[in-house]
C-alpha cells in the first residue's frame, strides 16, 4: 500500500503515541480533540525524517483539531520561506502555549522580522498574541534586550495570568544582562 507523507506522518504520530501523557493533557484542558501525547524530542526525530516542506508544514497547520500536527509543522516549515504574515497569522491563531513556545523557538525567532512581529503582537488586545510576543522577545532579548523589557514590564501591570510569569521572567533577564 502507498501512503502519502501526510499519512506517514500520522502512521508515525499512532506508532508513538503516549496515552499517560495524552491523558494528562486532555485533563489539563488542552484545546485539541485529538492528542496523541508524543514529546518534543519525538516529534523533532519525525521532522528530521520529513524534512522542511512548505506544503507538508502548512497541511498541518491547517489540521487544528491535532496537537502534534500543530507542533510539528514549525518544525519543518522552511526558514527561508516564512513570511511576516503567516508568521503572524500562526502565532495569533494559536491555541495553546506550547504550541506558540514551538513557532517561537523552532522557526520565527531565526527570521529578521522577529523583533518586528514581536512589536505588533504585544499591541494585541488578545492574550494569547500578547504571550506569543513575550515569548518571541524571550528568544531574542540578548540582541533586543530594550525592547522586550518595555513590553515586559507594560504586560506585567495587566496582571493577567497567561502572560504574568513570562513577563516576570523576562524583566528578570534583561536585568541581568544589563548589569
Amino acid at each position: 500500500m502507498n501512503y502519502n507523507n501526510i499519512q506517514l506522518i500520522k502512521r508515525e504520530f499512532f506508532a508513538m503515541r503516549n496515552g499517560v501523557i495524552a491523558d494528562a493533557l486532555r485533563k489539563a484542558g488542552a484545546p485539541y480533540s485529538i492528542i496523541f501525547g508524543l514529546t518534543i524530542p519525538q516529534l523533532a526525530e519525525i521532522a528530521e525524517a520529513v524534512g522542511p516542506s512548505r506544503e507538508i508544514a502548512e497541511t498541518l497547520h491547517n489540521n487544528t483539531t491535532t496537537r502534534e500536527s500543530l507542533m510539528l509543522a514549525p518544525m519543518i516549515y522552511p526558514r527561508e520561506e516564512m513570511d511576516y504574515d503567516t508568521a503572524y497569522q500562526w502565532l495569533a491563531g494559536a491555541q495553546a502555549t506550547e504550541v506558540v513556545d514551538i513557532i517561537c523557538h523552532r522557526l520565527v525567532r531565526h527570521l529578521d522580522f522577529a523583533p518586528a512581529l514581536a512589536d505588533d503582537l504585544i499591541k494585541s488586545p488578545a492574550s494569547m498574541s500578547r504571550y506569543a510576543a513575550l515569548r518571541l522577545y524571550l528568544n531574542i532579548i540578548s540582541k533586543y534586550t530594550d525592547q522586550a523589557l518595555a513590553a515586559a514590564r507594560s504586560e506585567v501591570h495587566r496582571n493577567e495570568s497567561l502572560t504574568q510569569s513570562i513577563a516576570r521572567q523576562i524583566i528578570d533577564e534583561a536585568e541581568f544582562i544589563k548589569q
